[in-house]
C-alpha cells in the first residue's frame, strides 16, 4: 500500500487553489502493475502501519498541526465504509503526528512539529484507542536523554526540534529533522522498550530513493529483513515514503 498525499497542506488548512483536502491511499498488487483498491482520507497522509493484531491500517495526516488518524480495513469492499477516523485528544506540543508504530501490544506516534521545541514538550508517546476516540500518552520528550544508535557514549539531552520517525528495527529508535542543521536527519536510541530485532509484515520499506536495499540494489523497494523480501519490488516511484508489505 502506498500514500499519495495529492497535493494537501501539512497543517489541515486550505491551500487555495490547486490544493487537495484529501489523500488517497492506494492498494496495490506485489507486483506493483495493479491497483486492488483506494481509500480516501482527509489531510495530508504521512504515517501509515498495519496493526499486526487485526491486520488493519493506520494513517495518520497532518504531520504539521491538525493532527488526523484513521483506521482502514482492506477487507471491506465498499472503500468509503473501510475507513473509519479517531478523533485525536491529549497532544500538547502544538503540532502534528507523524510516524506510527505497533511494537508489543503498544500503539507508538511521532509528535512532530512541535511549536515551542526546547520547553519539555512530547515528542514520542502512545495512542489508546477508546471507542472513536484515540488518547494521546506522552512518553518521553524532546530533551530527555538519550544514546545515540551505536555509541557507547553517555546518554546527553536529545534537543529534537521535530521528531519524525520511531523505528524499532533500530532498536530503541527516533529520528528527527533537524532543521537547522547540514544533515537533516539524526537517529537517536532512547531508553524505551522499542525491543524488536527485525522488521515484520506491515513495517514501512525503505523510505529514501536510491537507498540499497538488503541485496545491495538501488531503486528496489525491499525491507531489512531478508526473510520478508527476498527479492524486492521495483514499483517506479522515486520516492515510496509510506508504503507497506502485505504478505
Amino acid at each position: 500500500m502506498g500514500g499519495l498525499s495529492e497535493h494537501t497542506t501539512t497543517d489541515g488548512s486550505d491551500g487555495g487553489p490547486g490544493y487537495g483536502t484529501t489523500s488517497t491511499i492506494v492498494e496495490y498488487s506485489l507486483d506493483g502493475k495493479m491497483v486492488l483498491a483506494t481509500y480516501a482520507v482527509a489531510g495530508h497522509s504521512d504515517g501509515m502501519r498495519v496493526n499486526p493484531t487485526t491486520h488493519k491500517v493506520w494513517v495518520s495526516s497532518n504531520e504539521d498541526a491538525d493532527a488526523r488518524l484513521f483506521e482502514i480495513d482492506p477487507t471491506v469492499a465498499d472503500a468509503s465504509a473501510a475507513v473509519t477516523e479517531y478523533t485525536v485528544t491529549g497532544l500538547t506540543h502544538g503540532g502534528g503526528t507523524d510516524d506510527l508504530q505497533f511494537v508489543n501490544g503498544n500503539f507508538y506516534v511521532a509528535c512532530s512539529n512541535p511549536a515551542n521545541p526546547g520547553t519539555l514538550v512530547p515528542a514520542v508517546g502512545t495512542f489508546t484507542i477508546a471507542n472513536s476516540t484515540a488518547i494521546f500518552n506522552p512518553i518521553f520528550y524532546d530533551d530527555s536523554s538519550a544514546v545515540p544508535v551505536g555509541s557507547d557514549a553517555a546518554a546527553t539531552p536529545l534537543h529534537l526540534t521535530d521528531p519524525d520517525r520511531a523505528d524499532p528495527a533500530r532498536g530503541h529508535g527516533l529520528e528527527h529533522r533537524d532543521d537547522g542543521a547540514a544533515s537533516p536527519r539524526r537517529r537517536h536510541r532512547q531508553h524505551h522498550p522499542f525491543d524488536q530485532d527485525h522488521l515484520h509484515a506491515g513495517d514501512r520499506v525503505h523510505r529514501d530513493p536510491g537507498r540499497l536495499d538488503h541485496s545491495g540494489r538501488s531503486g528496489h523497494v525491499g525491507s531489512d529483513d531478508g526473510d520478508v523480501s527476498a527479492q524486492g519490488y521495483r514499483i517506479g516511484f522515486r520516492k515510496p515514503t509510506g508504503l507497506l508489505y502485505l504478505p
